[in-house]
């Protein structure tokens, strides 16, 4: 680990070295009247070398969340203690968000917990395996699952993953790999889905920076004009079938398959009866679930479509885009969060109570059952909260705004969409935040792109920014999804960033080249780039990938 460490430090050394020589855009900054250098980019550069070292990523975490306090305060170590607590862990403690998001995620961990216990995930695991005939269908099962939570990406993840993570254990898949499946899943969906939290953002965002340069358009417009040019969520989606279907993986994951396919041992006896448990008892595990599912949305609707829609309104796409942009708007912009944090606490409650109502659990051990549940995600939420704080430090630094001015100019013209998909992956990478990404790029992607080729360029630089940012959070291991889709799959963190990076590597290369290269730079039909992009990601499986061993 010593040696490793070492290398890690004078890579460390050679970007720092290499980044107080790189030239930036000084009047971008002075046009921001922001003040920043290359040191703005040292806390995520640290955790990302460390956590790669030594593949701990909480001593990363926070190693870089204290150089960014100190950065930000000085030497001084007690300034760096006040700013470290009185500050960043301060804002996180004070964020009725982070509460809520904390909050809905143990919940749901702690429900699946009580499930598991009173037999209704054991009957889930039966009832699904005889769809997910094989290796294949628990895959694909996995990924169409994850299309159907499509409405937010934690909601996604967070369900997802722990109703499927006993039915991988039981064929002989990895926690990796379900990780993969859900990460690469949930993000892409709810960014493209024309009703999901992620659009009433994006929209927000895509109509205010249109207002900007003279434009006034809907943002749902925009948004709509530019999912042709979703290039990576799009393909990211489409590789994850591809790999979910044919079983190929990239070295690092197909090892955690071979490992996983060695770990399935004989069944017990309790395993046996586990097997036995009747399908009523699928209640105990279906109900809960569905509850928070339907609580969550009916309560967008409820709270957010306008007065009068009715049951009518149910089925009218106007209505249900009009109650997510309300909710984004209600209890100072976290009506949403809290929405999902009860739902998950009265999901416990109702999985608790099904058992225990139908005599086949006491109430005491439901409540034993959920606790029980929750003890192990303690770390996990641990490394989210320091991502946080992270995040926090490189705002205060300003390091999104000085990778844009770094990038900024760079590339001819007609490459400027390309240009602005590897800003945005770089800025996401950096600071572990799409949403954050997208706030910050859009106003001047927009802005640039207009003024160079006008609503037409403005539209794919809008797409640009929108998956940049969301293959960066793929790739960071400081991303908020990306830690939470590991807690969700109960995989290793840093075993998580290593095997979905190569999948997300490829996405990105078929983004860049066939959809921003051939077809924005040489105009190319739309039709035929997806071909050409989706045959590039099949070819690569099929000379670079394998099947596990059995």
């Amino acid at each position: 680990m010593t040696k490793n460490i070492l290398k890690a430090a004078l890579c460390l050394g050679l970007l720092a070295f290499g980044l107080s020589l790189a030239p930036i855009d000084q009047d971008f900054l002075r046009h921001k009247n922001i003040q920043t250098n290359w040191l703005s980019l040292l806390p995520a550069a640290l955790v990302v070398t460390l956590a790669i070292a030594t593949r701990r990523i909480i001593p990363a975490l926070l190693a870089g969340v204290v150089l960014a306090a100190g950065l930000a305060a000085g030497p001084n170590p007690l300034d760096i203690f006040e700013r470290l607590f009185a500050v960043y862990f301060a804002e996180i403690v004070t964020s009725p968000f982070n509460w809520a998001i904390l909050t809905f995620t143990t919940a749901l961990i702690g429900l699946v917990a009580v499930a598991s216990r009173s037999g209704g995930t054991g009957a889930v695991v039966a009832l699904l395996l005889r769809y997910a005939k094989g290796l294949r269908g628990t895959r694909v099962v996995t990924v169409l699952m994850g299309l159907a939570v499509f409405f937010d990406d934690y909601a996604n993840m967070a369900i997802v993953g722990p109703t499927l993570k006993p039915v991988f254990d039981r064929m002989g898949l990895s926690r990796e790999k379900l990780a993969y499946l859900i990460d690469s899943t949930a993000a892409p969906i709810a960014g493209l889905a024309i009703i999901s939290t992620w659009v009433g953002a994006e929209v927000g965002y895509l109509q205010s920076a249109a207002a900007g340069v003279g434009i006034e358009v809907s943002g749902y417009s925009l948004f709509l004009q530019a999912l042709p040019y979703r290039f990576y969520c799009i393909f990211a989606l489409a590789l994850v079938f591809f790999v979910a279907w044919s079983g190929r993986d990239f070295k690092a994951m197909r090892l955690s398959e071979e490992k996983a396919r060695q770990s399935i041992t004989t069944p017990k006896d309790n395993d046996v009866k586990r097997q036995e448990w009747p399908a009523t008892k699928v209640r105990f595990a279906f109900v809960p679930l569905v509850f928070v599912l339907v609580t969550i949305v009916g309560s967008i609707y409820f709270f957010g479509a306008a007065k009068g829609s009715g049951v009518l309104g149910l089925f009218q796409f106007v209505v249900w885009q009009e109650a997510f942009t309300t909710m984004g708007t209600l209890a100072h912009g976290n009506a949403l969060s809290y929405v999902f944090a009860l739902s998950a606490v009265l999901g416990s409650l109702l999985a608790i109570a099904l058992p225990w109502q139908s005599g086949s659990m006491h109430f005491r051990d439901g409540f034993k059952a959920w606790f029980d549940g929750v003890k192990a995600i303690p770390p996990a939420l641990a490394i989210l909260v320091l991502a946080w704080a992270l995040a926090h430090g490189a705002g205060e630094l300003h390091t999104a705004t000085y990778l844009v001015a770094l990038l900024k100019g760079k590339l001819p013209e007609l490459w400027l969409p390309l240009l602005i998909f590897f800003t945005a992956a770089a800025v996401a990478f950096s600071t572990g935040t799409s949403w954050g990404t997208m706030a910050l790029l859009i106003p001047s992607a927009v802005e640039l792109a207009y003024q160079m080729g006008g609503e037409a360029a403005m539209l794919v630089a809008m797409a640009a920014v929108l998956d940049g940012a969301i293959f960066g959070d793929h790739c960071s291991p400081i991303s908020d999804t990306t830690i939470l889709s590991s807690i969700c799959s109960g995989s290793d963190h840093i075993a998580h960033v290593r095997t979905q990076l190569p999948y997300a590597l490829l996405g990105f290369v078929a983004a860049a080249g066939a959809g921003y290269g051939l077809g924005v730079v040489a105009g190319f039909p739309l039709w035929s780039v997806y071909v050409l992009g989706m045959l590039l990601m099949v070819a690569a499986l099929m000379v670079l990938a394998k099947e596990a061993t059995l």
